[in-house]
C-alpha cells in the first residue's frame, strides 16, 4: 500500500501538470439507485416481463449491486431466463428511460460533488470520466450537469465495445502519459487502478461492497474526503 505522503507529494503548490484522476461515475460520483430502479420498472412494465423477472427486487437498494456492471451483465444475472435477443431490447428500452428520467430531474451528484470537483479544478488536477455505461447515456448526464467545466475527457466503455476498465484505462494512459489515480466503488475500478500501477481509491459509500473495494489502495467514506486525501 502506498504512503499518504506519495499523492501529497504530487498535488504541492498546484503543480498539477500532467497529473490526472480518473473517476467512475454512477456511484462515486452520481448516485443513481433511484434514477436505475425507476427506469428498470418502467421498462419491465413495458415489455410485459412479470413472469420473467422478481418485480419484488426492482428496488433502488435490490437494483444497486449492478450499478457499475455492462448492461448484459447485469441481465445475465438479474433475468437469466430471458432470450438473449430479449435482454438487448430490454436494456436498450432502460438506457432510452434514463435518460428521459435524467432530463425530468431524476439524476443527482452525492451532495459534495460539485465542491470537490470545484476544488480539484482550482488544484490544477485533469479529472476523466471512465464509465462502463452507454453513449447516450453519457451525453446525456454531461448535458444535465455541464460537465465539461471539469473533466477533461469522458470514456463511456460502448464506445470501446464494452471492453474492461483495465483495457481502456490502459489506452488513456498511453494517450495522455501521466501521474494517475483511480477512483470508483466497484471491483473493476480497483482492479483497473492496480492492473496499471497507479494507486486506487475505493469509494466505500458506494454500491460496491467491502470485499470488491478490499485491494483498493484508500477507501473513503465521502466524495470530499478525496479532496482531503490529497492534501
Amino acid at each position: 500500500m502506498q504512503d499518504k505522503c506519495i499523492v501529497s507529494e504530487q498535488a504541492e503548490s498546484g503543480l498539477m501538470q500532467n497529473k490526472y484522476i480518473v473517476f467512475d461515475w454512477d456511484g462515486t460520483l452520481h448516485d443513481t439507485k433511484y434514477l436505475y430502479a425507476e427506469a428498470v420498472r418502467i421498462a419491465c412494465d413495458e415489455f410485459a416481463l412479470m413472469s420473467s423477472v422478481d418485480y419484488a427486487a426492482i428496488t433502488p437498494d435490490g437494483l444497486s449491486q449492478y450499478l457499475g456492471l455492462t448492461p448484459m451483465a447485469m441481465w445475465d444475472d438479474f433475468a437469466p431466463n430471458l432470450e438473449p435477443s430479449v435482454k438487448e431490447k430490454v436494456s436498450v428500452r432502460v438506457g432510452e428511460n434514463m435518460i428521459r428520467l435524467i432530463h425530468d430531474g431524476y439524476a443527482k451528484m452525492y451532495e459534495e460533488v460539485p465542491q470537490m470537483l470545484d476544488l480539484l479544478l482550482d488544484k490544477g488536477i485533469k479529472a476523466i470520466i471512465l464509465s462502463n455505461c452507454k453513449i447516450a447515456y453519457m451525453e446525456a448526464i454531461k448535458a444535465q450537469f455541464d460537465l465539461d467545466r471539469w473533466f477533461v475527457d469522458f470514456y463511456p466503455s460502448e464506445k470501446y465495445n464494452y471492453a474492461s476498465k483495465s483495457k481502456i484505462l490502459s489506452d488513456i494512459m498511453k494517450e495522455r502519459p501521466g501521474d494517475y489515480i483511480m477512483i470508483g466503488d466497484r471491483l473493476q475500478d480497483v482492479e483497473a487502478g492496480r492492473e496499471n500501477g497507479v494507486l486506487t481509491i475505493g469509494c466505500g459509500y458506494g454500491f460496491g461492497n467491502e470485499a470488491e473495494l478490499s485491494g483498493a489502495d484508500y477507501i473513503i467514506s465521502s466524495p470530499m474526503e478525496i479532496f482531503s486525501f490529497l492534501k
